[in-house]
């Protein structure tokens, strides 16, 4: 309940700011209108009361518009994208939360030439109105409606189906209990790995939107614990695979004092063609390890250390 009054009251106060941003921006939208229709006025009844010395003085006149179109041309096409931006397209109001270039920003208010941006960081951020009409992606969060993310996980290849199928049900199970905050969940199997590891993606849907930025990771980091939770309540987990190292004509690696694993010393006589191919047999397709030709030069002896097992 708290929380809902909160939100409704930063709402309310969202609204009024952006009321009266659009006050002063139709405010200035009309001195500039007034200006102009004053002008305008003007020379009417220059027409009127003096029609020939003002038609002869309108040569001059050409002049100097033509001059004061170099000076302003580029304020007069910066303007009326503004106005389009402010009063057609309307992308955005005060207390907004948007998505710009990957940043995401609260809109603090607008002008009629530009609009000030507060960062989550507390950083505000000055936008030309012209430059977010002509060359901006604006994604407006408080107009989404419910939105969804992933989460990429990794498991091992012989995890057994039934077990992720039992972690899409107890993921299910949470989002039945905590409906009012979630809407759906699913458990996809995105691909396999080498037949080493299985990449699944969890995706779940916020029912309200990411209008509410700390909310929206509260929820979030709630999800999250609780699919830990179970993962280890089902014994899912995921380890790198041995990779073993073997020395060329030596005898498979026993452990020594210190818990290193250590390979006698050996020399290049010492290496035997049945010994090669039992390395060989062993190993697999992971290879073995040659040496380089300093280190198997006749009589240097090489030893080998394995960090701790």
């Amino acid at each position: 309940m708290r929380e809902a009054v909160q939100r409704i009251y930063r709402e309310r106060k969202a609204l009024v700011a952006s009321l009266k941003d659009v006050g002063s921006v139709v405010a200035k939208l009309d001195a500039v209108l007034i200006v102009i229709a004053l002008l305008v006025i003007v020379f009417v009844c220059l027409l009127i009361f003096n029609k020939n010395n003002t038609l002869a003085s309108l040569v001059p006149l050409a002049t100097v518009v033509l001059g004061f179109s170099f000076i302003f041309g580029h304020s007069a096409q910066t303007l009326f994208e503004s106005l389009i931006f402010i009063f057609s397209t309307h992308v955005f109001d005060v207390g907004d939360l948007v998505i710009i270039d990957d940043q995401t920003l609260t809109v603090k208010e607008f002008g009629l030439f530009s609009t000030t941006f507060r960062r989550v960081d507390g950083t505000e951020i000055v936008a030309p109105n012209a430059l977010l009409a002509s060359a901006k992606t604006i994604h407006n969060l408080r107009r989404s409606g419910s939105m969804g993310e992933t989460t990429p996980l990794m498991v091992a290849y012989d995890t057994p189906l039934e077990v992720i199928e039992e972690l899409k049900i107890r993921l299910n199970q949470y989002i039945t209990d905590n409906n009012r905050e979630w809407v759906s969940s699913a458990v996809l199997i995105d691909k396999m790995e080498f037949q080493n590891a299985i990449h699944l993606i969890i995706c779940m849907e916020h029912r309200p939107n990411w209008q509410d930025w700390g909310g929206r990771w509260a929820r979030r980091t709630k999800f999250m614990r609780n699919l830990k939770t179970i993962l280890e309540d089902l014994d899912v987990r995921y380890t790198m695979p041995v990779q073993p190292v073997l020395m060329p004509g030596g005898p498979p690696a026993t452990r020594g004092l210190g818990g290193f694993a250590r390979v006698p010393s050996m020399t290049r006589g010492s290496a035997s063609a049945s010994s090669m191919e039992a390395n060989r047999d062993m190993l697999g397709n992971a290879g073995t390890f040659q040496g380089s030709e300093h280190l198997r030069a006749p009589g240097r002896g090489f030893r080998a250390e394995v960090g701790p097992l």
